[in-house]
């Protein structure tokens, strides 16, 4: 059973946590909440559609292609 204190500190954690939609409800009413969500959910699917976009393909051959010149420079005595 919990005591009072974990009690409080429950429902002090979840008032912290949903403080920011709480105050979106006083200032803009249950659409600006729902939306608000809406345009949160929005851009991390765009966040991650976009991560996806810049991943490199393995056979990268610009790492092979820089250390493979510094060789070359290092035998000629550059």
């Amino acid at each position: 059973m919990l005591d009072r204190f974990a009690v409080r500190g429950i429902i002090a954690g979840f008032w912290f946590d949903n403080k920011n939609e709480f105050r979106t409800l006083q200032a803009r009413g249950c659409l600006g909440v729902v939306d608000a969500w809406r345009t949160s959910i929005n851009s991390l699917l765009e966040d991650e559609q976009s991560k996806a976009a810049e991943a490199k393909p393995e056979g990268d051959d610009t790492d092979e292609a820089e250390s493979s010149d510094s060789e070359d420079d290092d035998a000629r005595g550059i």
